[in-house]
């Protein structure tokens, strides 16, 4: 998704919509034990994003890890060694 914070779809309500049908898909996919790990880079809509989603994620009562600012590869890496997340997200 590419556009302005606060511009359909990048608004706070649009990206809670957001988290809530991702937080689904967890559910459906990875039963109601989830764990998910979240993670976004350096810049500054970053943590208005995450905060939309992860409103989002909660709502469909997801545990949600914060990884706060890393690299994909880091998450990725993180994802494939820990086994403690059923999946992760990456804001970039």
């Amino acid at each position: 998704i590419r556009t302005k914070i606060g511009t359909e779809p990048l608004t706070l309500n649009s990206l809670v919509t957001l988290g809530q049908a991702i937080g689904r898909w967890i559910l459906t996919t990875y039963g109601t034990t989830a764990h998910v790990l979240i993670a976004h880079d350096t810049r500054n809509s970053a943590d208005f994003i995450k905060t939309g989603i992860a409103h989002g994620l909660i709502a469909q009562g997801l545990s949600l890890y914060d990884a706060a600012i890393t690299s994909t590869p880091a998450l990725s890496y993180t994802l494939a060694h820990s086994h403690q997340f059923s999946c992760g997200i990456m804001i970039t």
